[in-house]
């Protein structure tokens, strides 16, 4: 059930004006403090989003690189516009994965406990593989794992040891869902490992052709995780987190990818798990050595793949995303677009904007979709491709 806010204060950049709280909400409310500061590199990020999900909603069946402009949509909390896709996409399509299946995470737990590398990758577009990653990680820390990588993580996001994560710390940490998880494990202590391609060492060759330019980058990768670790710690015990088919473990391309470079490299024979191959299940997360009946080895070059959870959709939003703590939040209509879009983003009241929002939710004219949010005091704003332009609301979400 979305619940009704009381509103504080709505106010712009150049002041504030007061409304009257209604009566019988169930939300505490509390004064403004100060005008939005807008970040300048969050707003770039924006605006980046906002152009794509234009492209994407103008015609959701158009190809686009790497499914960039589906990336938008689900980054800001619309993984149900998924379903406007063609089931054929090839960035999207699910193979049948029935044989063979038992519980995903004990088998996973079980397999890991004889090996130091756990592996799994995700679809950019799919938010629910990292909120499955992120379990897997939990579990495997309490089993002794030390270390986590991530393709997506910057230097300066594995750098970062305490407190919430920010814009540039990683393309697809602009995702709530992956900005919180990245706070949890720096909580836990776990090291944080980035190994992406740097500047220096991408190719630069305009000539180069993609499997040129894709090999560089699957080296760098590999070479980058034995500088920063394997290297001169070959026994760390580390889960890595990389999307698609990096994490191809027995060579079934031409271009030999990352994982199957760093398993030559350093001799270690990781666990690799698929996510992006198969298709939901409607109970618990099932796994299988095999895809479409053959070997997961030959099919995708990895150990296993899981079949997710298939995702249930109230109001607009997946009900994964809801714990026991969350709450349906209403957006105040003052927020709502009359028309284009609008980007909802409620950030902790204190925190700057270049830090990831709690929640953030790409609204059209007419569209009453929920914000997601734990309790706390927050700070709702709206945006569009050029900065704010609604708000923000103070609110207090009660427990």
């Amino acid at each position: 059930m979305v619940r009704t806010l009381l509103l504080a204060s709505v106010f712009s950049l150049a002041g504030c004006e007061s409304t009257a709280p209604a009566s019988g909400a169930d939300l505490a409310i509390a004064s403004a403090q100060q005008p939005y500061s807008v970040s300048q590199k969050m707003q770039e990020a924006r605006s980046f989003l906002y152009a794509h999900a234009e492209s994407f909603l103008a015609n959701p069946t158009a190809p686009s690189f790497g499914s960039g402009y589906a990336q938008a949509v689900t980054l800001m909390g619309r993984e149900d516009l998924m379903a406007l896709i063609p089931p054929d996409d090839l960035y999207h399509r699910k193979q049948d994965c029935f044989d063979d299946l038992r519980p995903a995470l004990p088998e996973i737990r079980e397999v890991a406990e004889s090996h130091t590398l756990v592996i799994l990758n995700e679809s950019h577009s799919r938010p629910q593989h990292r909120a499955f990653i992120g379990e897997v990680v939990e579990m495997l820390r309490a089993d002794g794992f030390t270390h986590y990588a991530a393709e997506t993580l910057s230097v300066e996001g594995a750098q970062q040891l305490e407190g919430p994560a920010k814009v540039g710390q990683g393309w697809y940490i602009q995702d709530p869902i992956f900005a919180r998880m990245l706070e949890h494990i720096r909580a836990s202590g776990m090291v944080l490992v980035a190994y992406e391609e740097t500047e220096e060492q991408r190719l630069k060759d305009e000539g180069a052709t993609i499997e040129e330019i894709v090999a560089v980058r699957e080296e760098a990768q590999a070479q980058n995780l034995i500088d920063a670790v394997l290297g001169h710690a070959p026994e760390t015990r580390m889960v890595i987190h990389v999307g698609y088919g990096h994490i191809e473990e027995f060579k079934n391309s031409d271009t030999a990818m990352m994982v199957t470079r760093l398993k030559e490299k350093t001799g270690i024979d990781p666990f690799t798990i698929d996510l992006t191959y198969c298709g939901s299940v409607s109970g618990e997360p099932q796994i299988t050595s095999l895809i479409n009946g053959r070997p997961a080895r030959e099919f995708g070059g990895t150990d296993m793949a899981v079949r997710l959870k298939e995702a249930i959709y109230t109001a607009n939003r997946p009900d994964y995303r809801r714990t026991a703590d969350t709450q349906d939040i209403a957006v105040p209509a003052e927020l709502r677009p009359a028309e284009g879009l609008a980007i909802i983003e409620a950030r902790l009241m204190g925190q700057g904007d270049e830090v990831i929002p709690m929640d953030r939710l790409l609204l059209r004219p007419d569209e009453e979709i929920p914000l997601i949010l734990p309790p706390g005091d927050y700070s709702v704003a709206a945006f569009n491709g050029e900065g704010l332009v609604a708000g923000p609301v103070r609110i207090s979400v009660s427990p």
